[in-house]
């Protein structure tokens, strides 16, 4: 149901993108009946299904020229939003096939080992990576987040200062 939800939510903001671009490369202007706040009027709703119809044609007048230029730029495009577009369905059957650690929180002990195995000291990099933080190391944490499948355990624990 979720998952039926969100491909949906995506694709309408694909078709949105669309008509945006559609409307631009055609040189068609504000949809009609968009007020100064936002808000569209009912009595519009014709006129703002010709206005989104012609933008569509323009967007996809543009993606046949742009496969007739440029070939290889537009199978570029074209396979960055169908990734876009099944990249939910992708986290679902991996989430089903790996499910997450039950235990989120590393023991105190874990905890003391992965500080001795750090020297006692921060593992996290300062200025982009060019060196490590001298702090004194406090806080256990996943390297690979839990909230994204990191593992409790020791390979992905990493000492962190305050």
């Amino acid at each position: 149901m979720i998952r039926t939800l969100v491909l949906s939510l995506r694709a309408v903001a694909v078709l949105a993108l669309l008509i945006v671009v559609g409307a631009a490369a055609g040189g068609l202007g504000r949809p009609p009946g968009l007020s100064s706040t936002g808000v569209f009027s009912s009595a519009s709703t014709p006129a703002l299904a010709d206005w989104a119809v012609a933008a569509l044609h323009s967007s996809l007048q543009l993606g046949a020229e742009l496969v007739g230029e440029h070939p290889q730029a537009a199978q570029v495009i074209g396979a960055v939003l169908g990734l876009w577009l099944l990249m939910p369905a992708v986290r679902h059957r991996l989430a089903v096939a790996y499910p997450r650690d039950p235990r989120r929180a590393y023991s105190n002990e874990e905890r003391q080992a992965g500080f001795r195995r750090a020297g006692q000291r921060c593992e996290f990099d300062i200025w982009m990576g060019l060196a490590r933080c001298k702090r004194p190391a406090e806080h256990g944490d996943h390297w690979l987040p839990h909230s994204r499948g990191g593992a409790t355990s020791m390979p992905n624990l990493v000492a962190g200062c305050a």
